[in-house]
């Protein structure tokens, strides 16, 4: 995921470069294909990164409730905790509810109220049901998840996102 991400990035950077460079020269003579930029600096990088972090995941990720916030971060660190895609429900929910009562920033959800949260979702297409019927699998990259996380601050910053 984050090879792919920086490639996009790149070839993001790569076609706004060239748009500058031809609204600043013009069009190539011989009415060609457009000429390749002279460079690609750090402000394309950065342009390109920031329009890439305005993706819709991302918009629906920033205005997610903390408690489904919290359940995705869950997903995130099972994952990288087994190292497997899939992430068992009674996993994620035993995540979430040690998560929850040791933070106390987030009110601890009912077994029903976390089954419409893994239900709502997976309406939004940030979940989805994975090949076993108790698992369910990220639809969004870890990052994606991590950064919003982080932008909410409080103790979504203090989670153990390297351990």
């Amino acid at each position: 995921g984050d090879i792919r991400r920086a490639l996009e990035v790149c070839r993001l950077a790569a076609q706004l470069a060239e748009r500058e460079e031809v609204r600043a020269v013009g069009p190539p003579a011989g009415g060609g294909g457009a000429a390749a930029p002279a460079y690609v600096d750090l402000a394309h990088i950065d342009k390109a990164s920031k329009q890439l972090r305005g993706s819709a995941s991302l918009r629906c990720l920033g205005a997610t409730p903390k408690q489904q916030l919290l359940l995705l971060c869950c997903a995130v660190l099972q994952q990288k905790k087994t190292g497997l895609a899939e992430v068992p429900l009674h996993q994620l929910a035993g995540h979430f509810y040690a998560l929850s009562r040791r933070h106390g920033a987030v009110s601890v959800a009912s077994p029903a109220e976390l089954v419409e949260m893994v239900s709502r979702l997976r309406d939004g297409r940030l979940l989805a049901s994975a090949s076993s019927a108790d698992a369910v699998q990220l639809l969004v990259q870890p990052e994606d998840i991590k950064h919003a996380a982080c932008q909410h601050g409080g103790f979504f910053a203090e989670l153990p996102w390297d351990a």
